[in-house]
């Protein structure tokens, strides 16, 4: 004797699987069991179902129909990586200047504050590679005919590829304020020329005010970003030993040539 019972209809998604007519009814036996393995097949060609994740559901590195993306999923090429920090490069660095402490050390440069300077910004992440351009008597104005002015200097050790030039003119207490004013312009001049994406330092020692306002005037106008460093205003001793002027100086550029060094300008 067959058995008959009433049922409800099995419904998934919006699709009605097994659903009979009006007034029909689920037979048991044979009919039952065909009804399981279509439903065992719809089952294992679901998306997600040959991956091992609920059926509907992507796997890993699939998008919602199943697609594979690429870079996605654990251990599949191409993956991207996390992104690193900026690379450090040494800042190109002249040092334009007519301290005779500088003059006399420039071959080799040992002692001088320019490379006691490096040595302090290198040990704060800020790395400079330093070309000293210094000659007794040189300056803005120099006071002997057969001097270098600070221009002359500019143009025969600044490159294109130069990031920084840093000036100190030591010999400006004969030279006028106005002739002052005009010199360093013209050698901000000659920087950006020669280099037209470097930045310039200026250090100013010179304790006459109308002297340290014509320079202040010249690095106002210049076309290229200048960093004024007022020694007298800053409190540095009157005469600091090479040591001392590289920690003096060092606080007031790190972070101008911390940024130079990150900003992959010259790669």
């Amino acid at each position: 004797m067959s058995i008959r019972r009433r049922s409800s209809p099995v419904v998934t998604g919006k699709a009605n699987l097994g659903r009979m007519g009006n007034g029909h009814r689920w037979r048991a036996g044979s009919s039952a069991a065909a009804m399981v393995a279509v439903l065992i097949t719809l089952g294992a060609c679901a998306p997600g179902a040959a991956g091992g994740g609920a059926v509907g559901t992507p796997g890993a590195g699939e998008d919602a129909a199943g697609t594979t993306v690429p870079g996605q999923g654990a251990g599949r090429a191409g993956t991207p990586t996390q992104s690193s920090e900026p690379a450090v490069h040494p800042v190109t660095t002249v040092v334009i200047s007519g301290d005779p402490a500088v003059a006399t050390a420039v071959a080799s440069a040992e002692g001088a504050w320019p490379t006691v300077l490096a040595e302090r910004l290198g040990q704060a992440g800020a790395p400079i590679a330093v070309t000293t351009a210094g000659e007794g008597g040189g300056a803005f104005v120099p006071d002997h005919p057969a001097a270098s002015s600070f221009v002359d200097l500019v143009r025969a050790e600044v490159q294109h590829s130069t990031q920084l030039v840093v000036f100190h003119d030591t010999s400006t207490e004969e030279a006028a304020a106005g002739a002052i004013e005009e010199a360093a312009a013209a050698a901000f001049k000659a920087t950006e020329e020669a280099a037209p994406d470097a930045r310039i330092v200026l250090i100013v020692t010179a304790t006459e005010s109308d002297t340290r306002e014509a320079l202040a005037s010249a690095a106002r106008g210049a076309e290229l970003p200048v960093t004024l460093v007022d020694a007298v205003s800053d409190g540095w001793p009157a005469s600091p030993d090479q040591e001392e002027f590289a920690d003096r100086l060092a606080p007031h550029v790190v972070e101008l040539v911390g940024a130079l060094a990150r900003s992959g300008a010259f790669e």
